[in-house]
């Protein structure tokens, strides 16, 4: 697990996947250029910014677009495999905090107009991170509406047997529509 102080003081924690380890790897390589190169930081800014969009857009492009089923021959993608997508991205986005103020601090004030491409990053991570929790939810409301049919069909099949025809209540019935 990976543990970020939040902005509250408290730590988050988030699963530590093989691709944030990857991705940490190589920000700290980033970090390493940014101390070497003082004179080129905004450059390294951009590079940095590219590094993270080019990370959110396959991670989304392999877990919502389904790369991931042709990539690595999954059958589909799991709700588990979304969920740590999901955590992921939030991760990330903690990271991003924690890195623009690295940043922040070794620019010149002059060149701090760099830092919106953080912003920009961030804003796309958490988009990509409701359209995550969206398809969760759909899985999810999937899933309770075929459990409340299943259990409607059950009942009804108990009523009918007590009772010969009888039909539940048409209210009930309206659940699992």
């Amino acid at each position: 697990f990976f543990f970020i102080q939040g902005p509250d003081g408290r730590f988050l924690k988030f699963p530590a996947v093989r691709s944030s380890l990857v991705l940490v790897g190589l920000l700290s390589d980033y970090l390493e250029c940014a101390a070497l190169l003082q004179a080129n930081c905004t450059d390294v800014v951009s590079r940095f910014c590219e590094l993270l969009q080019l990370f959110n857009s396959r991670t989304i492009q392999l877990i919502l677009g389904g790369g991931a089923v042709h990539i690595a021959g999954l059958k589909t993608i799991s709700t588990n495999q979304i969920a740590l997508a999901s955590q992921c991205v939030g991760f990330v986005c903690e990271l991003i905090r924690l890195l623009r103020a690295v940043f922040e601090s070794r620019l010149p004030l002059n060149q701090h107009a760099a830092l919106a491409q953080f912003d920009r990053v961030v804003r796309d991570f958490l988009d990509h991170r409701q359209e995550l929790h969206r398809k969760l939810s759909a899985i999810i409301q999937q899933a309770a509406e075929h459990g409340v049919r299943k259990l409607l069909d059950f009942v009804q099949a108990q009523v009918t047997t007590a009772e010969g025809t009888e039909d539940i209540d048409p209210g009930l019935r309206g659940l699992s529509s």
